[in-house]
């Protein structure tokens, strides 16, 4: 299921684990997860007293919406994301922790001088995503290595902040990839994140069940992709395999209430010799959705 049903006392459970492995990391000050875990900590005092819909219309009232569901969206998501990591026991960077860490908590405030945080997310989500499937993972340039079936895989992950973008920044990857390709057999991916194409922080999906979200999302990622299919077209790398477009966003379902909700498309672009590889691997990315 696209949905993941948030249980609030096990998410405030979790990033309390977490944070407490920040602080024997060093980081001890307050920062984007400390504010997701206050904002969740809020939601659950409020619901003690009172109906999960007066909540979320106090808060919708204050104003307060976007950074709320912000912090329900991104905590899941980091949680997950560290989690798998941390099990698979993948080194992450400490500058690169540092500027996951960074950022404003309210997804709807994100532009191009303050989106290095979420930049630096997708970059460990899409890392935790291949090695949640026991594929060996590196974080290294141009953002993640992985080793699939005796081959080295390079991804160069981006997020865009506009349709117009997705051109110049698939260009971009191509030429991080085809820069730190240095092995015979090397290929590479493009991993794209649109989420704020659908969604820039201030908006809810509302749909009537759990059957409709992964259509809904789908739709979305279709008509994204075929606005794209000229630049998609336009990419001649002999080593690109194809484009891995995601995207996540809070939905409301009636009596599941409010919870984050995510998907992912593969384009392929691999010659035919790669073809069937290409789809191994990316069902191994899609496995996790």
């Amino acid at each position: 299921m696209n949905r993941k049903q948030v249980d609030f006392s096990t998410l405030q459970t979790e990033l309390f684990d977490i944070n407490q492995w920040l602080g024997s990391l060093g980081f001890t000050n307050s920062h984007r997860i400390t504010r997701y875990t206050a904002n969740i900590a809020e939601i659950m005092a409020k619901a003690e007293s009172s109906p999960a819909e007066k909540v979320y219309a106090d808060i919708f009232k204050d104003g307060r919406v976007s950074e709320i569901l912000s912090s329900i969206v991104e905590a899941v998501e980091f949680v997950d994301t560290i989690t798998i990591l941390r099990e698979k026991r993948v080194q992450i960077p400490k500058n690169l922790l540092r500027n996951v860490l960074s950022g404003d908590p309210d997804a709807a405030k994100e532009d191009a001088s303050s989106n290095a945080a979420r930049n630096f997310m997708f970059e460990l989500f899409i890392a935790s995503s291949f090695a949640a499937s026991g594929i060996k993972v590196t974080l290294a340039e141009p953002d993640v290595k992985l080793e699939f079936e005796g081959r080295r895989v390079l991804i160069a992950c981006k997020r865009v902040l506009s349709e117009k973008g997705i051109e110049g920044r698939m260009v971009e990857a191509v030429g991080q990839v085809d820069k730190h390709s240095s092995m015979d057999g090397d290929v590479g991916l493009i991993a794209i994140s649109v989420t704020r194409l659908i969604n820039k922080g201030d908006a809810i999906w509302g749909l009537n069940g759990d059957e409709e979200i992964t259509p809904f999302l789908t739709s979305k990622l279709e008509e994204i992709i075929t606005a794209q299919l000229p630049s998609l077209n336009l990419i001649d790398s002999p080593r690109i395999l194809g484009v891995l477009f995601h995207l996540a966003t809070p939905v409301y379902v009636p009596l599941a209430g409010y919870s984050p909700a995510r998907h992912a498309m593969a384009y392929p672009l691999a010659k035919k010799e790669n073809m069937d590889f290409f789809r191994r691997l990316s069902d191994k990315f899609k496995h996790r959705f």
